[in-house]
């Protein structure tokens, strides 16, 4: 299990809302709004290439620290909706959930294949991810930023590791279950099929109704 530590994002309280963020963004500012359980709801904006450089070296999953002005204690957030042009990959908004410290959530992580298997060189095997993320249930601190299945204890074609053999830190629980396929080692004479992911990036059209 790899951990992660918390990425830092400041913000300013966002008072255009509607059509009007079309020039939020022309003048380098992205929208977003953050929410939660007992959490007001709060109109924020963010600068577009500070948000993009962290987005890039963070896990999409990952717990960060959303740091908005006028505000003396920060806030520790999830992404949990983010829109993007779907022709020019520019993002359009972002929805924060802010998260309590001290309460369990459940979320999903991704599943990294790791080891060296001579499997795959010496009899023409190739290996098939059947699941790229899975569902956790764990306090906010606790998010691990992946989950690993080693491939190298596969001595067969045909051999498969399921979730049961995930390794998880004391008090993440793997809500999956244990009997579902991660990883297999297929011949090398079948096609490898696309794996199903369990978490998906949205990209949907840009959109002037934000709040």
């Amino acid at each position: 299990m790899t951990s992660q530590n918390s990425a830092l994002l400041k913000a300013d309280v966002r008072t255009v809302v509607g059509k009007k963020v079309r020039f939020l963004r022309r003048s380098g500012l992205t929208p977003a709004n953050v929410y939660g359980h007992n959490v007001e709801s709060q109109a924020v904006q963010l600068n577009t290439e500070e948000l993009v450089h962290t987005l890039r070296h963070t896990p999409r999953t990952a717990l960060m620290t959303l740091n908005v002005s006028g505000e003396r204690t920060a806030r520790p957030v999830l992404i949990r909706h983010l829109q993007r042009h779907p022709v020019h990959e520019i993002i359009l908004h972002i929805d924060f959930y802010q998260v309590s410290m001290t309460e369990k959530m459940t979320t999903s992580v991704p599943v990294h294949v790791v080891g060296m298997n001579p499997v795959i060189a010496d009899l023409g095997g190739m290996v098939v991810q059947e699941v790229n993320s899975i569902e956790i249930e764990c306090l906010p601190g606790d998010i691990p930023s992946s989950l690993e299945v080693d491939i190298s204890q596969l001595d067969e074609i045909g051999g498969s590791l399921h979730v049961r053999d995930l390794k998880a830190a004391y008090g993440v629980e793997i809500l999956a279950d244990e009997d579902v396929v991660i990883v297999r080692i297929a011949s090398g004479e079948v096609s490898q099929e696309e794996p199903t992911a369990a978490v998906t990036e949205e990209t949907e059209a840009a959109s002037e109704s934000e709040q």
